[in-house]
């Protein structure tokens, strides 16, 4: 009896590094699921979906407990059509004209983290044609690791990403220069930064401007990011900013010049950069912020220009 039951005991770990190491294409590294799984848990095969026609992949990971529920690891999906992006990237940003709550993940991520801790990653893909309407191919992923909480993400959220980002790029041809793993964590809520800890971030730009006594910046997006946050607090509360920058990229972003009437957004600022729309907009505290629309509107300039200066525009 003993030996059978370590008999199976062998066998199912055996099929659980055949699973791990199969799981997503083999895009999964041990150590996510060593940590995202429990002990007593079973580790179930994964349920992959390739359509190489439209360009479009998906991968889920999952365990299983001894009471017979179920949970994830992971899960990825990821699409190279364009109508697509474009469609998730607007619904990402619907609410509230854009000003979503902004996440600050590492340099070297070219992404923001979504609102249901899915970190969404936007690649060029050079091996891809162009769209029919001439615009460059990007890949569009996302992937998570499930529930998790406290101030910071587990490292497990960037290293499933980047590593299933790679192999998503692999299996639909992108052509896409690996990711490599950034120094640096996701934060789930804003963190006021000094202006000179905000040296080497979209938001460098502060350290220049003509700034209150004093004033802070929490950050959200990269530097090669689609999407960028820069907000501006100072005072004796740092938990809302008293005024919000932000940049979007691609012509997904075009509807986010307006407000639900259509009208077009006061002190929006826009731009071309590489083939496709760019657009910046500001917003203000309603009350207790003091700012001007003059100083308001040379904010956002500045911002709009060091953004274009550093990505080439």
């Amino acid at each position: 009896m003993v030996l059978t039951v370590v008999g199976l005991a062998v066998r199912q770990d055996v099929e659980e590094w055949w699973s791990a190491r199969q799981a997503c294409g083999g895009a999964v590294p041990r150590e996510v699921v060593d940590a995202r799984k429990p002990d007593d848990a079973r580790l179930l095969p994964a349920e992959e979906k390739l359509i190489e026609e439209t360009g479009w992949y998906r991968c889920d990971l999952r365990y299983e407990e001894p009471d017979g529920s179920r949970d994830q690891v992971l899960h990825v999906v990821a699409t190279t059509d364009r109508d697509e992006q474009d469609e998730i990237l607007r619904y990402t940003f619907d609410d509230n004209e854009g000003w979503i709550l902004g996440r600050q993940v590492p340099e070297g991520l070219p992404g923001i983290l979504q609102v249901n801790d899915t970190l969404q990653l936007l690649i060029d893909c050079p091996a891809l044609p162009e769209d029919a309407e001439g615009r460059p191919r990007k890949l569009l992923v996302r992937s998570g690791i499930g529930a998790w909480s406290g101030e910071s993400a587990p490292p497990e959220l960037v290293e499933s990403a980047v590593s299933l980002a790679n192999g998503a790029s692999r299996k639909l041809g992108c052509g896409a220069e690996a990711l490599k793993l950034p120094a640096g964590k996701v934060y789930y809520k804003p963190r006021p930064l000094s202006l000179k800890e905000a040296a080497a971030t979209p938001c460098e730009w502060t350290a220049r401007a003509d700034l209150p006594a004093g004033a802070r910046v929490s950050i959200s997006g990269t530097r090669t990011s689609h999407a960028v946050r820069c907000d501006l607090h100072w005072g004796d509360d740092l938990r809302y900013a008293k005024v919000k920058l932000a940049a979007f990229y691609g012509d997904w972003g075009k509807s986010l010049r307006y407000d639900d009437e259509g009208k077009r957004l006061p002190g929006t600022v826009t731009a071309r950069c590489a083939g496709e729309a760019a657009t910046f907009k500001a917003t203000r505290a309603a009350s207790g912020s003091g700012v001007t629309a003059k100083q308001l509107r040379a904010w956002t300039e500045s911002f709009a220009g060091a953004e274009l200066k550093q990505r080439g525009c």
